[in-house]
């Protein structure tokens, strides 16, 4: 929905779960030959024959690859000698709370995403879905951290976002926010100085992702799904773990492509939403206007819409 307008209606099967619950289920899930540590991380030491991590109170495990996947972190990365190179600075704001209904038993959509109705306002769009026991609800916002407005949304949610959103509570329902909002401030980022023996560095570790643009998740498996299928068997068939290994699975054609996706819905998403000249105006329009145009296809021929976007290119994308 984009100013009390219904865009589109989609169909397909989502699921809403909290990280902290993917993240256990994930550590569950491991088979019973692998070993577990949960500990802080105090020194590492790579080379081109072993690699060597320090736990703090648990002594030290080596191995004969280091994959680091640190996120946005930078001290184990800086300990090893590489830095990031800045694409954006302040790229954009997250916001994330949970929402009940207020007066009524239940929303009027199990699921929403609502547009930002003006450029001023900076925001992208606010996603709405069930997660557990709760609507969750991802805001996200091209704005300065330092804006009032950032200010009166973490203190004043439900207010900030009626007048922000004026059709929000028509087109979903009055709510009540749960609790406190959190709040995330991303920089788009690139890895450099990366190719080193014994080290790899995979998703925002090497290379942060917008929210906005939905990505991080499926450039994480793409990377994690190259160094298992392409590149680990070979490194691991023979002695060594130089950086002339490690440069091949950089050099990766399907990684190369999943990044500069990443780096171009980005700058595409934050255009979309906040710039106003007559290109950017025109593309906003053009972009919204397809929307309506293919959900009244769809709603008098299915088949027809399901053939005009079956014309387009497939695009891997993941919701957190």
């Amino acid at each position: 929905i984009r100013k009390g307008r219904l865009l589109d209606r989609t169909h397909a099967r989502h699921y809403g779960i909290f990280y902290d619950d993917l993240v256990n289920a994930m550590r569950a899930a491991l088979p019973e030959n692998v070993r577990f540590i949960a500990g802080r991380v105090n020194a590492l030491e790579a080379g081109a024959e072993r690699q060597r991590v320090s736990i703090l109170g648990q002594g030290d495990v080596t191995a004969r690859l280091l994959v680091l996947a640190t996120g946005m972190g930078d001290i184990l990365k800086r300990d090893l000698g590489i830095e990031r190179r800045f694409v954006h600075q302040r790229q954009s704001l997250t916001f994330g709370f949970n929402l009940r209904p207020a007066g009524a038993g239940a929303f009027r959509h199990s699921a929403l995403t609502y547009y930002g109705e003006r450029t001023s306002d900076g925001i992208d769009y606010l996603n709405l879905f069930p997660a557990a026991d709760v609507t969750r609800a991802n805001l996200f916002v091209f704005r300065d951290h330092r804006d009032p407005w950032v200010k009166a949304l973490r203190e004043q949610p439900k207010e900030t976002l009626i007048d922000t959103l004026p059709g929000l509570v028509k087109a979903f329902g009055d709510f009540e926010v749960m609790d406190k909002v959190e709040s995330w401030l991303t920089d788009i980022t690139v890895a450099e100085n990366c190719v080193k023996d014994g080290v790899v560095l995979i998703g925002d570790a090497y290379q942060t992702s917008c929210p906005a643009a939905g990505t991080g998740v499926s450039r994480l498996l793409t990377d994690v799904e190259r160094l298992c299928k392409a590149h680990v068997p070979q490194w691991l068939a023979s002695p060594g773990m130089a950086a002339a290994k490690i440069a091949a699975f950089y050099g990766d054609p399907a990684k190369l492509a999943m990044d500069a996706h990443g780096l171009q819905l980005a700058d595409f998403r934050r255009r979309l939403t906040i710039e106003n000249d007559l290109r950017w105006r025109a593309r906003r329009h053009l972009h919204f206007s397809r929307r309506r145009i293919m959900h009244g296809i769809n709603r008098l021929s299915p088949g027809f819409a399901a053939r005009l976007r079956g014309l387009k290119r497939p695009r891997l994308e993941a919701a957190t």
